[in-house]
């Protein structure tokens, strides 16, 4: 860097769009770098000769004496970050400070605000994920409970059904007859397996469903879907 000549440096540090203000050790600024001098929505010039204090706002100009503060205790960098009220609506802004000497500092003032803005809205984003994940939560414990207390209303008045088909079965001796109160239990059976499958349906979602192994009468199984 030693060897670089003003232009050279001021073409490397074009390279970015950042303020830098070189301070001495009252935080007076004696000199200043940028291109582009709306960043603050104020001229840099205007800030030579003036301190730290006199262009920024009180809580800022503590950022400003703790950093200082900071930097003579030897840490090699020190970085603030605050807001600005400007014309333009509120800007955010990160400092870095370099001690250069024992009497001058280096304050890199760099525009954040876009930055700023994109965890604003990243953080929006993930509460509102985080309200439509719970939504969806009670909205599948609310359908467990609907199918449940579905299965219960259905489910008593049917086995009545089947209870008083089964003692009418045994009452017919027509075998025609006895035919339809068959066909009637075997519907009820598998209205009742119907309800059986919704709720493990909910077991499923639920992550509550037990497997079970057991033999199965495949004749049996092959008539009834025929049926």
């Amino acid at each position: 860097v030693n060897h670089l000549n003003k232009s050279e440096l001021e073409t490397i540090l074009g390279a970015f769009p950042d303020l830098y203000l070189w301070l001495d050790e009252d935080s007076t600024i004696t000199s200043f770098f940028t291109v582009d001098n709306s960043i603050l929505a104020v001229d840099p010039a205007d800030f030579i000769g003036k301190t730290i204090s006199d262009v920024m706002p009180p809580d800022i100009s503590a950022l400003n004496d703790q950093a200082i503060k900071e930097l003579k205790q030897r840490d090699p960098k020190v970085i603030t970050r605050y807001s600005l009220n400007l014309a333009q609506g509120i800007k955010y802004f990160e400092s870095h400070y370099l001690s250069l000497t024992e009497n001058k500092v280096l304050v890199v003032i760099r525009d954040t605000t876009d930055i700023k803005q994109s965890q604003i809205e990243l953080k929006e984003l993930n509460e509102k994920l985080i309200e439509s994940k719970e939504a969806a939560k009670v909205a599948k414990a609310a359908k467990g409970e609907f199918l449940a207390n579905l299965s219960h209303e259905i489910r008593t008045p049917m086995n009545a059904i089947l209870g008083f088909t089964e003692v009418l079965g045994d009452l017919i001796e027509d075998p025609m007859h006895k035919q339809y109160t068959n066909a009637i239990t075997e519907s009820g059976n598998s209205l009742l397996q119907l309800l059986n499958d919704l709720l493990d349906l909910s077991k499923i979602e639920a992550g509550k469903l037990k497997i079970e192994s057991e033999k199965v009468q495949l004749g049996m199984m092959f008539r009834n879907m025929e049926k």
